[in-house]
This record gives C-alpha cells, structure tokens and sequence, in this order.
C-alpha cells in the first residue's frame, strides 16, 4: 500500500521520499502523462483565453510545448515557473499569482485526474470549482432549504478567516494522501498512479510562489494596499496557498471536504452548503445553532489550524442571507447592494466615453461592445433573482441606454435593425425609434435626409430616388459636419447612421454610430421596447 505522510515540519521531506521511489521504481508513468491527457487539459486551459499572449505563444509551436510538458512530467523534473503576481482591488484588495500559462496546462491536467478519483467524496452541497456546481447551485439550495424549513427557522453564517493564507500545507498533503490511498484500496487506483499524482502536487504545492514570482509591469506600487495579513510573503512557514491557480480551488475542497463530513455526520446538519470558505446553516432552533457554532471553531482549530472570522451572522430566515451576490429570502431574492454599486459605477464610466461632449454623443463600435459584455454579464446575474423592477429603474436612471438598447429585459441592441432586408427597413427602423430626430443616414458617399429639412441645412443636393421612399434628399458626406452645424444652428436634435459592413446579397449594414445632440432631454429618448 503507498502510505506517505508529509513531515509538518518539512514538506521537502516528502518530495524527497517520493522522487526516490520514483526513480528507484523503474516504472514509467506513460499510460498516465500522455500526449493525450496533456492535449485535453490544454483545450480545457484556452477555453475564454485563446487570445491572450500566454495562449498563442504557447500555440505557435503547441506540439513542442506538449512534447516537452510530456517528457518533464515522465523525467519527474518538471518545475512549475515563476508565476506572474499583481493585485485586484475588487472587492477587496488582494494579491493574485497567475501561473504562466504552459503550467497552467499542467494544473488542469492533475485537477481533471483528482477530480475522477475523489468528486465522489465530497459532499453534494459543497458547490465551489465543480462540474454542474457553483455560485448559482449554492442560492439556489439555500433557498431551497429555507423553503423546506417554511422560512420559520434560523441560519448561521460563517467563514473563514483569512482563508488561502492560513491553509496548512502538510494537513493539506497528509488529506491527499489519506483520499489516494483509500482509491487504491477500492482498487481504484495503483500504487504507482498514486505516487506519480502525489508527487505532481508536492511539485505545486511546496512552490514558493511569494518568492519566485515576477510583479506585473506597472503594478509594484498596488500591494501597498493590501493587508499585511493577505499577504502570502507573511504566512507562516508551509502555510498558505496562492490565490489565483486552478489546483488552489480544488486542494481548498479537499481542504475543508473536512468540515463538511463533520457538519453533516457528526453535528448532523440537514440544512448547510458551502461555497470555498463561505458557509451557511439553516435550522429551526436558534440555540441549536449556536451549540454548532462552537463546536465548528473548536474542530477547525483542533484539525485544520484555521479559524473563524470576528463576523458570525446569526438572524432569522425571514431577514434574508447576503450569500454569493444576493439576498436570499424563502420565496423571493434580491440583487446585492455592493453589486449594484459596482455596475452604478461602470454605467458612469461609459456615459463619460460615450459623450465626449455636451452637445455630442460617440457610439464607438469598441466602445458600444463594451458596454455590452458589461451589461450582458450584470443581466445575467440579475436573472438569477427578482429583478424586473430593479431593470426598468435602471433604464430610467440612465435614460441614454435607451438609445442602445430597445428592451431593458432582454437587452435587444438598438442600434442597428434585427432584421436588415432593405435599404428602406433600416430607414424605417430608425425613425420609428427617434422619431424627435432630424435622421441622416449613410449611402455610399451620400448622406439621405428628408427633404422638408434642405433649408435648415443650406447644402447643395440631389433628389434621392427610391421607389419605397420618397420626399428624400441626398448630399454628398464630404458636407456632413456642415449639414450637421446647420441643423445645430436651427436647434435640431440629429442623428447619424453610418455604414458597418456587407450583409447578404451585397446590402449593408447600417449602424447608429454619433448622436449629434445639442438640445435633447430625457423625453425625447425612447423610454420602451419598440413596436416593430
């Protein structure tokens, strides 16, 4: 049987032990760090990221990368490289080591080897890093618990203090030990498989990341502003795992997988989930619950050195826990405040670039996508709770995203047509949407307006014809800033829609690119969803 604890006092001595059996067993590890697996675990690492530097370096020579990942891991002589560490300000400051992205490969590589070997042991409430689990499992079992107790009942909540900082590392590696070696008595695993996976998580775990790592250009300055008590450099010896890697999300569940079994076999709690350090239990005796209280701090101290945050939230079901962005209540939830701060903030750094000036809006394609992914993501968030209201509120708030948006639901983009078929549908479209604006719309190298509006803006034209349209005029774009200082001068509200690109059949797509705007209010933006 492969029994190998780590020494609490060196985690060296294990690596040690383990790279003398390895060698000394002349077993090669091929059926377990193939090109196969290292491949898979690579595809899994770019997913979101095929973009980034790290990413396409790595895929401008991805056989030799593979290779060589390969060839290290079966030489048992591969070394993680020096991660690259900066600091997050939200929501709180704290300092991040990102691994380079080749080790990053190999950290899905173990993760997706632990995961099919020790998933099944850890509770089914425990909701953080796993397959079909996450922030949204997590409310939503909390609420249902609160359902289940008819929202009569008390929850407690807790968490941990100074979570990733105080993890003890040879606790960390004796677990890892304890879960292999029990696979390998369910015949789930050889013994050579086992010491093989050990090995590659003392390689990652005894990193000195604090040491090693390279700042981020232009971030020394920032961890100034994080606690001396966040900081790794300042955790006891072989105390503490880097925020920021994959393998430090799943040795947190094998972490407190501890507190877990105990919660639910030994206090034989009904009601609790967890996500990473955060914790809640639901119970109908308040006592009950403060019984537990004290009963989880002494275990926690006793087995895993960690302990509990000042904070212990102790309330009725009916005031409503603020859990993973929300405001869980029995039957309804809410969107958390500091959440919305945070997207108060980002609309009005938006309004900022988008109106460059006071009598001018700019809806820059980068600019417009942007604001998009930022709205998309926060809806998607809100979805998740009651938030028809809290939409509808927005929009009014911030009257401007009605220009883009035409649905504060659904988020349809308002600036250009959903179904382009025509020249004269996109017409149409717009000046149904702003029918306060003097419209002028690009067509190849002429600008279309209508022709009650030639005197106001004293340019040579031409009668535009078209056998839908009529009464339009065109002139050409090179006179465009002077039509638009003549509709200013007239105290017109205009706008203009520029040309994006060829859609099918050689038609193009027209898009609400500057909002020429010197005498607009907020009632003359389009305030609902458009009638098409």
């Amino acid at each position: 049987m492969f029994v190998l604890c780590a020494a609490e006092s060196d985690v060296q001595a294990g690596e040690h032990a383990v790279n003398a059996a390895m060698r000394t067993s002349g077993k090669p590890c091929y059926a377990y760090f193939n090109l196969q697996a290292i491949d898979r675990a690579y595809r899994q690492c770019r997913k979101g990221k095929q973009n980034t530097i790290g990413a396409c370096l790595y895929q401008t020579q991805l056989l030799d990368h593979l290779v060589t990942t390969r060839d290290s891991l079966q030489a048992l002589c591969w070394q993680p490289k020096p991660p690259i560490s900066f600091v997050v300000t939200k929501p709180k400051a704290r300092e991040v080591y990102a691994a380079q992205f080749e080790d990053r490969v190999v950290h899905h590589l173990l993760v997706n080897e632990l995961t099919g070997l020790l998933d099944a042991q850890f509770i089914f409430d425990a909701a953080s890093n796993r397959k079909n689990k996450g922030t949204h499992f997590a409310v939503n079992r909390l609420q249902y618990f609160m359902q289940q107790l008819d929202g009569r009942g008390w929850f407690l909540q807790l968490d941990i203090a100074n979570f990733f900082n105080s993890v003890s590392r040879p606790i960390l590696l004796n677990l890892l030990n304890k879960h292999l070696t029990k696979q390998i008595k369910k015949n789930n695993l050889t013994t050579e498989k086992s010491r093989h996976l050990y090995w590659l998580c003392l390689q990652i775990i005894g990193q000195k990341v604090e040491v090693e790592c390279a700042i981020k250009l232009g971030g020394e300055n920032e961890f100034a502003n994080v606690p001396a008590h966040k900081r790794l450099s300042n955790a006891p010896l072989d105390t503490g795992l880097p925020i920021g890697n994959l393998t430090s999300q799943f040795f947190a569940n094998i972490y407190m997988n501890e507190l877990d079994q105990f919660i639910k076999h030994h206090l034989k709690c009904r009601h609790y989930v967890r996500y990473v350090d955060d914790f809640i239990l639901c119970h109908q005796s308040k006592a009950q619950l403060q019984k537990w209280q004290m009963e989880i701090e002494k275990f926690l101290e006793q087995k895993l050195a960690l302990s509990l945050k000042e904070e212990k939230i102790l309330a009725p079901l009916t005031q409503g826990a603020n859990f993973l962005g929300y405001i869980i209540k029995p039957y309804y939830r809410l969107v958390r405040k500091r959440v919305l701060g945070n997207l108060h903030e980002k609309l009005k750094q938006s309004q900022r670039r988008l109106k460059p000036s006071l009598h001018q809006w700019d809806f820059q394609p980068e600019l417009v996508q942007n604001l998009q992914a930022v709205v998309n993501s926060y809806w998607g968030h809100f979805k998740h709770a009651d938030s028809y209201q809290l939409k509808q509120t927005l929009f009014k708030r911030y009257a401007w995203l009605n220009l883009l948006f035409s649905c504060p639901q659904q988020l349809c983009p308002a600036w250009y047509p959903p179904n382009v078929r025509s020249f004269a549908s996109q017409w149409y479209y717009f000046k149904q949407r702003f029918p306060t604006f003097v419209l002028l719309m690009q067509c190849g190298n002429q600008i279309v307006i209508e022709r009650r509006h030639e005197k106001a803006m004293s340019c040579t034209f031409n009668i535009y014809k078209h056998p839908r349209l009529t009464n339009l005029i065109q002139i050409p774009i090179s006179q465009l800033t002077q039509a638009c200082h003549a509709l200013a001068q007239g105290n017109l509200a205009y706008l203009f829609c520029d040309e994006q690109g060829h859609l099918k059949n050689g038609l193009k797509k027209r898009c609400l690119r500057v909002l020429f705007n010197p005498n607009v209010n907020a009632n003359d933006l389009p305030t609902g969803p458009l009638n098409e």
